[in-house]
């Protein structure tokens, strides 16, 4: 369980963004104000790789309600719910055709269940199933029998169909996984609420299953014979739809993360919980990128994937004042670091497998599937990232040191010219750059040291690297160390 953990301290150079007001408490690498910078292991830190394109033909200008990679047969399919229709690609987004048509352009959801993969929709589309097989379509559930629903999960041998059209937000219908176009679907059950509450999603994890209202969690056992589940209400929290993921989560081993209406973001076991959003959610007055900050008239457009190649956790977020997807919260599941990447209007992404490889793909709204870190831009737009390091000062915030310089290690093949800007004593305001350094991405050494002349005697400093918006290959800092020599305490 969690609180039963003894977890190792999170090592100061994890990084990340942080927007604790205690702005001169933050960790070795933390930033107080970055965007478009990756946060690794060992206290690296650099320019986020870009995105490229797959597929040469948009899908519609209103794409990506959902998508999900479903293995049928002798094939892979790359699914994608776009427009008024499910299109399908065998290559792995470089060309798609239809498979199904008469859905809303609306926030979809599949799931597989046995060799099926089913669809739902969150304005109550008729759900459908398709067996994947090259020429077909989905097929429509019986409408005198199989309810109209939000949400599908597959569990313990049943189908479950969640929140049911008609003022039945808080019910599950649910039939033989074997037997989902014949069976009558009169079973069901009704997860505990108030009458303003209904179920947003759920999981299968371990041996039983969690379903998510707005409000509450619920936990389903399986008993067999009649009824086949029991159900009880768990906890008083509950979850935003397509945020909820299954991850290996430090020393923790696998657990269910999600994004909760109180712009939190929990972790949980089944028993214990634990608040893992808390070192970006406050306003610093320095970054407008921190969770409290997420529209919440906007919140249900949120939704997340877990990147299995970097282990992350990446939640696509609608910052105020905007009312579509503007931005990816990044977690280091290793690391528990968060750092956000720009993301206009990408509306869903999943991991892709192909001839042994897997990648994950995303979907604009403007109907262009994309693969993630895939190249130097975000399909030809440069990218402009920047990184501020935390105020850095002496034994206390009060000792006057004369500064020197500062020594940055970069990897090898880091590229790009990289623009140096400091402040100091907790001004908010950059100066004009102090230095440009151009980083050539085949170094001879092991790594590529440059050094920044920084003659000043100040208290507190505080610097900001970035490129201009280069189209160069990522640039990856793995160490800095600022010289400098204390000369007493007041004022500087």
């Amino acid at each position: 369980m969690i609180q039963g953990v003894q977890t190792q301290q999170q090592p100061d150079n994890a990084g990340g963004l942080v927007t604790l007001p205690s702005l001169l408490g933050l960790p070795e690498t933390a930033s107080p104000n970055c965007r478009d910078i990756e946060f690794g292991l060992g206290g690296a830190f650099g320019k986020r790789a870009g995105v490229s394109s797959t597929n040469s033909v948009v899908l519609t200008s209103t794409a990506g309600w959902a998508s999900v990679d479903f293995g049928a047969a002798a094939l892979r399919w790359h699914v994608v719910a776009a427009g008024t229709g499910i299109y399908a690609s065998s290559n792995r987004g470089t060309a798609y055709v239809a498979v199904a048509t008469n859905r809303s352009q609306y926030f979809q959801s599949f799931e597989r269940s046995k060799s099926f993969l089913m669809a739902a929709s969150d304005t109550y589309d008729r759900v459908m199933y398709w067996a994947g097989s090259v020429g077909t379509f989905f097929l429509g559930m019986p409408i005198s029998s199989a309810p109209a629903a939000k949400y599908p999960l597959d569990f313990g041998g049943f189908l479950l169909l969640m929140n049911g059209s008609g003022g039945y937000g808080r019910v599950v219908t649910y039939a033989d996984n074997n037997a989902i176009a014949t069976d009558p679907w009169t079973s069901s059950f009704e997860v505990g609420s108030s009458q303003d509450d209904e179920i947003t999603g759920g999981t299968s994890y371990n041996t039983r299953a969690y379903i998510f209202t707005k409000y509450t969690t619920h936990q389903v056992s399986q008993v067999g014979g009649n009824p086949d589940f029991s159900v009880r209400q768990i906890k008083d929290w509950g979850a935003v739809p397509h945020t909820i993921e299954k991850v290996t989560y430090g020393d923790l081993g696998e657990v269910i993360i999600c994004l909760g209406y109180d712009k939190r973001v929990r972790i949980f076991d089944g028993s214990d919980e634990r608040i893992i959003s808390t070192p970006a959610e406050q306003n610093n007055n320095l970054t407008p990128l921190y969770f409290e900050n997420i529209n919440g008239a906007q919140i249900t457009r949120c939704h997340a994937e877990v990147d299995t190649q970097k282990q992350l956790y990446k939640l696509w977020v609608v910052m105020s004042p905007s009312t579509e997807v503007t931005h990816c919260f990044n977690l280091n599941l290793r690391t528990g670091a968060w750092f956000p990447y720009t993301a206009d209007t990408i509306q869903s992404a999943t991991m892709a497998l192909s001839n042994n490889t897997r990648v994950l793909l995303q979907v604009a709204q403007a109907g262009r599937v994309s693969i993630v870190d895939s190249g130097n831009t975000d399909n030809g737009v440069a990218i402009d990232e920047v990184y501020d390091s935390r105020p850095l000062f002496g034994p206390t915030p009060g000792t006057v040191s004369k500064h020197r310089r500062v020594e940055f290690f970069f990897a090898p093949t880091s590229s790009g010219t990289i623009y140096f800007q400091d402040v100091q004593n907790l001004n908010r305001t950059f100066g004009v750059a102090r230095d440009t350094f151009v980083l050539s991405g085949a170094s001879a050494t092991v790594l590529a040291k440059k050094v920044i002349d920084l003659p000043v005697s100040q208290s507190v400093i505080q610097f900001r690297m970035s490129n201009s918006a280069s189209t160069a290959p990522p640039w990856t800092c793995v160490r800095y160390d600022v010289e400098k020599t204390p000369l007493g305490t007041g004022d500087s």
